[in-house]
Formats: structure tokens, C-alpha cells, sequence
């Protein structure tokens, strides 16, 4: 296929949350999908996408993970598939239609030659003959819904609300959303938790003794990154039981910035 059609309501609908680099992986796994109408093979994957790094090759993976199918060890697209079946038929179509002395003319009649219908008033200059409309300046509505924009600031406005109770519970009012705590906080999310899953698993951190200093080196671990390390990190401290909310050790160290904390709350000092 030279050409396949890009719909930007479908396609925006279903990337709206999607990085600069997650985008472009997609888009040139799409490509060599349709130039060769042929799924993606598992071995060629990272070429196809040019990954030469380890990130480019998580994000590669996580896009075929997230809108493809592997099946016989290739990476199948459901609306590219569609799309390539219905190419072939076209072509096929044609195909017959030549052998058999192009397309068959309705009822059988001979074709008649329409002469073009006379400029209206009104129309155009750039279009005399009057053969062409006269496209919109703006998208039809059907093109792109507001619809589809909701999924990107849900999901800014989750990270913003993780990380706000994260600065209220630590105390820690001055701190950024750096990349390291937006990217754990985000991964976390797209793992299928909600907000509230991290805000729990974020306060319950102090009903775990090892994190609020009751290790080997007295280090306190109150930042994000601790916290929300993985799946099952978030599920155990999410699901901990609340006895009280334990005061840390005297003379604890944090695990961002080294500060001393006291606080009998067990709240982390700023």
C-alpha cells in the first residue's frame, strides 16, 4: 500500500495519552504495517521502530503491548487489518474489472459524456466549472470530538492530585513534580490504579517500619519513587492495615534531601 487513510478522530481518541516517543513508535509501527500489509514480526519489532537503546525498546514493546496482538509470533493490528483486507479487495476488484473490459456500466447503457454544469452565481473564482465544493475552514464535528480530549487532562489532573497530597503529607510544600516522580506517578496510573490506590499506598508508607527508618542505615524513605516503585510495592502498602499512624525514629534521614526528621506525627520534615 503507497497510501492507507488516517482518521484523526479515531486516532486521537486512542493516543490522546501518549509521549512525543510512544506517538512516533506507534505511528511508524502503523507505517510499516501498511507498506508491507503484513503484521509486524516479533523478531523485526525493534528495527521496524529503529530502538536502538533500552528505553526505545521498553517504549516499543509497551506500544505493541498496549494496541497490538501477538499471534504466531507476529504483532497483529485489528484496524490495520481491516483496513489491508479491504485494500486487497479493492485491488482485486480492479483486477477483473480490466480483464473483463473495465468496470460494468450500469443496466448495461453506454456511457454519455456530461458536460460540466455552468459556474453558479456565488461560486467561487478559484473554482469556475463548479465541479468541486468548496472545502470547510473548519473540522466537521464528526472529525474530531471533544471527547477525546478529556483523556489527556484526566490524566495530568491525577498526577497533579497524586502528587499535591504527596507534598501535604510529607510537608514537603516546596517540592517539584520532577520527571522521576511524573513518570512513576504516571506508570503507576496506566497500570490500573486510580489516584486514591496511590494516595492510600502513599500514606500508608508510615505503617511500614523499614521505610520510616527502622533499617540498617536509619534512612527514612518518604519520596515518590520509593513508594510508588512497582505494582506490587504499591499494592502492599496500599492494602496495609492502619494501626496509628507510628512515630520514626529520631534522628532518621530522608531518603530525597537528608533532612533530620522528629516529627512524633511521623510526617517527614521539609
Amino acid at each position: 500500500m503507497n497510501r492507507y487513510d488516517r482518521y484523526p478522530g479515531d486516532y486521537l481518541r486512542d493516543t490522546l495519552d501518549l509521549s512525543l516517543a510512544e506517538d512516533g513508535a506507534y505511528t511508524r509501527l502503523l507505517d510499516w504495517y501498511y507498506a508491507n500489509e503484513r503484521a509486524v514480526p516479533d523478531d523485526r519489532k525493534f528495527a521496524v521502530t529503529r530502538a536502538t537503546s533500552v528505553d526505545d525498546q521498553k517504549i516499543t514493546q509497551w506500544v505493541l503491548d498496549r494496541f497490538f496482538v501477538l499471534r504466531n509470533s507476529e504483532w497483529h493490528h485489528e484496524r490495520a487489518d481491516q483496513e489491508v483486507k479491504k485494500y486487497r479487495l479493492k485491488i482485486e476488484t480492479a483486477r477483473l474489472n480490466g480483464q473483463s473490459g473495465g468496470r460494468p456500466r450500469k443496466n448495461g447503457a453506454p456511457r454519455e459524456y456530461k458536460k460540466p454544469k455552468v459556474n453558479p452565481t456565488g461560486n467561487p473564482e478559484r473554482n469556475p466549472n463548479g465541479t468541486h465544493e468548496e472545502s470547510s475552514p473548519s473540522p466537521s464535528p464528526s472529525t474530531v470530538s471533544d471527547t477525546t480530549y478529556p483523556r489527556r487532562v484526566s490524566l495530568d489532573a491525577a498526577v497533579a492530585k497524586v502528587f499535591d497530597s504527596w507534598k501535604q503529607d510529607t510537608g514537603k510544600h516546596r517540592a517539584k513534580l520532577d520527571p522521576k516522580r511524573k513518570a512513576k506517578i504516571t506508570a503507576r496510573l496506566r497500570d490500573g490504579f486510580t489516584a486514591e490506590d496511590l494516595i492510600t499506598a502513599i500514606t500508608h508508607r508510615r505503617n511500614e517500619p523499614f521505610l520510616m527508618g527502622q533499617n540498617d542505615t536509619g534512612r527514612v524513605y518518604v519520596d515518590i519513587p520509593t513508594s510508588l516503585r512497582d505494582v506490587p510495592q504499591v499494592e502492599r502498602l496500599r492494602d496495609l492495615k492502619e494501626p496509628g499512624k507510628p512515630a520514626r525514629r529520631p534522628g532518621a534521614l530522608d531518603d530525597d534531601d537528608g533532612s533530620i526528621c522528629v516529627d512524633e506525627s511521623g510526617r517527614a520534615m521539609a
